[in-house]
């Protein structure tokens, strides 16, 4: 084929970044007045999520219990946040453990 008689209609670059918009006019009439860019990809900026931080300890649980709103602990040596640490030794069954304790049991 002979491309001098192909009609082209090339497209501005100006074309795909911008489009009329409605936006106010005079006197609060609403039109197509202006002109405006179409939204870019924006980069997205990850949030960091971080973790809250809260301290932990360690018990000795002779059972396998679940208190309601406090969590679960099973039996031998449980990581606990430590503000739950009150209402697990009012059990008779748990007491806190050393790092002593926790470094024997896991070899460290």
């Amino acid at each position: 084929m002979n491309d001098d008689n192909i009609i082209k209609n090339p497209v501005p670059k100006n074309f795909q970044k911008k489009t009329e918009a409605i936006s106010p006019v005079k006197n609060g009439v609403i039109g197509t007045g202006t002109i405006a860019e179409k939204n870019k990809k924006k980069a997205v900026e990850k949030e960091v999520k971080v973790k809250k931080e809260y301290e932990k300890v360690a018990i000795f649980s002779s059972k396998s219990v679940s208190l309601p709103g406090v969590g679960k602990v099973s039996k031998g040596y449980n990581i606990i946040p430590k503000n739950t640490l009150d209402k697990w030794l009012e059990r008779d069954h748990v007491r806190e453990a050393t790092p002593q304790e926790i470094a024997e049991e896991f070899g460290l």
